[in-house]
């Protein structure tokens, strides 16, 4: 039988109290990889990450995470990174929330990750795991699109949603997006706010476009692949010599039981 193709639907997120969730996560870099002094390569990030529905409190919904299973790949070799050694970085973490997936308070800790990536801020998260969009308020309608902020690292980035298809199990969307910093590093390629410790300014401009498709029935997303572009621009604070750095980041993400 074939699924009623609707024109508009109103969507929210579901954690009911006690259900287990596990996503499976993928994030790839390609590129110039700001680590070890700074250098081309690649590095697969896969993760395994459970999300339970919790108590409400004070109305709103919460979600407890934790990070079951890691592996690191870096230009072929596996890096020493598991589950059980990354709990300092990455402890379960709770969440509040509203029904539109827009995150209101996290007990993330404030902690410096061993491998600083683009995308892998603690604070943030949920929204490579299990917040990856949020949906609008009101109804959603077929053609219309909708944008919003997440912030990620010392800048937001602007997400631009359009549905293409809506059925009674699944919406489809096109999600596009864009983000633009500018930040200070030392000759070891490592971020500083000091300008008296810094030796070059580095400007980037990230571009991204993918796909999402959000569970109905369940009330989350099922599946979201998401590719961006970051071009930078080094720029000696001494000479003033600019040279250019390109990374490519590739985002899965795959609910696996829900």
């Amino acid at each position: 039988m074939l699924a009623l193709v609707a024109a508009a639907a109103q969507l929210a997120y579901s954690f009911p109290i006690g259900t287990i969730r596990r996503y499976d996560v993928q994030v790839v870099f390609d590129g110039f990889i700001p680590i070890l002094g700074g250098q081309e390569g690649k590095i697969i990030v896969n993760l395994g990450v459970d999300a339970k529905g919790i108590e409400p409190k004070d109305g709103a919904p919460q979600v407890w995470s934790e990070l079951k299973e890691m592996k690191i790949v870096f230009n072929g070799g596996t890096l020493p990174f598991t589950a059980k050694n990354a709990q300092d970085y990455f402890p379960p973490t709770t969440i509040s929330m509203t029904p539109q997936g827009h995150m209101l308070a996290t007990n993330a800790p404030d902690v410096k990750l061993p491998v600083k990536l683009p995308g892998l801020d603690i604070k943030r998260f949920p929204d490579i795991t299990y917040l990856p969009l949020e949906l609008p308020e009101g109804e959603m309608v077929m053609g219309k699109s909708w944008s919003f902020k997440k912030a990620f690292g010392t800048s937001d980035v602007l997400y631009t949603v359009m549905p293409r298809e809506i059925t009674e199990e699944a919406a489809k969307f096109d999600v596009k997006l864009s983000q633009t910093y500018e930040m200070l590093e030392n000759e070891s390629v490592e971020v500083v706010t000091d300008p008296k410790e810094a030796f070059a300014t580095v400007r980037t401009d990230v571009i991204g476009a993918g796909t999402a498709t959000f569970d109905r029935k369940l009330g989350v997303f099922r599946n979201v692949d998401i590719s961006a572009d970051a071009n930078s621009v080094v720029t000696e604070l001494a000479t003033k010599k600019a040279r250019e750095r390109k990374l490519k980041t590739k985002l899965l993400i795959k609910l696996r039981r829900g």
